[in-house]
Formats: structure tokens, C-alpha cells, sequence
């Protein structure tokens, strides 16, 4: 029988669309940035707690992580996309996860992804929800809206909705590949 986290790995894996090591990885990078974020927002050291639940962020449950894996693979991207969207998804699914579930600031949190000139315009989703829950995170309901800009940029839609109150969302992205080839945020917005 499998662990919780043995799910998560296994949902994470199908979200990435590579093995278990590669969703360990993008795992570990999450944490490790919420605990740098809890240890700074709480004034203690390397050593300080991380608490879960908080103003910080949640973690997702085993059906959210679906849920994303669900919206990210859905057919119908125009061809040009889908080439795009391969290379791309471990942002994507870095993106959703860090906009669905950080309550304080993710667009610090994705700044390391931001292309040189980009623009991210992010604040929290959840914290923008009135009568959300905060110690969870919220849903993604749908990715949608792809769209070549240009050969090396496309753009995406993200739709979020609390499970408790109804209330939603909405994020726009656009990614551009670097000339090294790594797939960076030339733009995300909230609206």
C-alpha cells in the first residue's frame, strides 16, 4: 500500500509526465521554498518551524494534485502548443502548484522563473477570496486558452475556484524559451 507522499509522488509524476525522481524533485523545490518563506516571514532562523495552513500556504490534497494533472493534460491544444507545452510543463505544473497553494506572495516565489524583461503581475489567488478556507489550497479548474505568440512563446489561461465558497479566479500566462533553452514567465496577471 502506498504512502500519502508515495501518492503525491505518483500524482506529481503524472503531472510532469516523467518518472518519480523528477516529481521528488519538483517537491523538494516547493518545500524548500516554503520553508525559506515561513522562516523569513516568521523571524527565525534555518532551524524556525514550518507550519502549514497558514497566511504562508497549504498543502495540496491528493485529489488537487489530480485535478492539476487533469487540467494540464486535457486534448485540444492547437499543435503548435502541444510541442511547447511539452518542454514546458514542469513550469506549468510549478506555476499552478505555487499559484494554487501560496497565500502570501507567490509572484516572489516564481520570480526565479521570470525572463529577463518579464512581467509578473501575481498576487495571491486564495487571498483575493473572501470566504475561502485558507488552510487549504485552491482548485485548479481548467487550463485553457493556449495560443502560439510566437515560435518560441505561448500563452495559457488558468481558472481557479474555491471548493468551499464557489468564488474564482482567473490567471494569464505567457512563457517564451530563452536562447539555453530553459522555458521561463514573460508574463503572468491576475485578473
Amino acid at each position: 500500500m502506498q504512502t500519502g507522499v508515495g501518492k503525491i509522488l505518483v500524482v506529481v509524476a503524472i503531472i510532469l509526465g516523467g518518472g518519480q525522481a523528477q516529481a521528488q524533485n519538483l517537491l523538494e523545490k516547493i518545500n524548500q521554498g516554503l520553508e525559506r518563506a515561513n522562516r523569513v516571514l516568521a523571524g527565525g532562523g534555518p532551524s524556525a518551524a514550518v507550519s502549514s495552513g497558514n497566511a504562508m500556504g497549504a498543502s495540496p490534497s491528493e485529489a488537487q494534485l489530480q485535478r492539476i494533472a487533469s487540467a494540464m493534460n486535457v486534448s485540444g491544444k492547437p499543435v503548435e502548443v502541444e510541442v511547447m507545452y511539452q518542454e514546458a510543463k514542469g513550469l506549468i505544473g510549478e506555476i499552478l502548484l505555487t499559484t494554487s497553494c501560496i497565500f502570501s506572495s507567490p509572484g516572489r516565489m516564481l520570480a526565479k522563473h521570470k525572463a529577463p524583461q518579464g512581467v509578473l503581475d501575481i498576487w495571491s489567488v486564495a487571498m483575493n477570496m473572501q470566504y475561502h478556507n485558507r488552510s487549504q489550497c485552491v482548485d485548479v479548474q481548467r487550463v485553457d486558452a493556449w495560443k502560439v505568440e510566437a515560435r518560441n512563446a505561448f500563452s495559457f489561461r488558468v481558472q481557479f475556484v474555491s471548493e468551499q465558497s464557489g468564488e474564482s479566479q482567473e490567471a494569464f500566462f505567457t512563457l517564451s524559451k530563452q536562447p539555453d533553452g530553459v522555458w521561463m514567465i514573460q508574463r503572468g496577471s491576475m485578473h
